[in-house]
């Protein structure tokens, strides 16, 4: 349905009577009838979703990268993961200092 006009749609729920108590009371608190309430349940809910996916979909996208290696520069690029870090007396001084969220001690 990717059109702007209106669609007429009966849709049948089945729920408890708990359930169903529930929505009602909602709705009168809404002044709204139960079809217009549950539409917009519905539409909100969607949106929720819609939106949620499409956060995860570009998180995924961000996330993942992709880079083919032929096997030396593969077998090169695993020798560096595994080496021992050189030694940076950047971050050792990083390292040594309080973090500023953390209390500052008293020497």
């Amino acid at each position: 349905m990717k059109t702007n006009k209106e669609t007429a749609l009966s849709v049948a729920f089945k729920a408890a009577n708990d359930r169903w108590l529930l929505i009602d009371r909602a709705v009168e608190i809404s002044g709204k009838s139960l079809a217009n309430f549950m539409f917009e349940a519905a539409w909100e809910k969607a949106r929720t979703v819609t939106r949620a996916s499409t956060v995860e979909i570009q998180q995924v996208k961000q996330d993942n990268v992709s880079f083919v290696l032929n096997l030396d520069d593969f077998r090169n690029f695993v020798a560096q993961l595994e080496a021992q870090p050189k030694l940076n007396p950047a971050i050792g001084r990083l390292m040594s200092t309080t973090a500023c969220w953390e209390p500052k001690s008293t020497k």
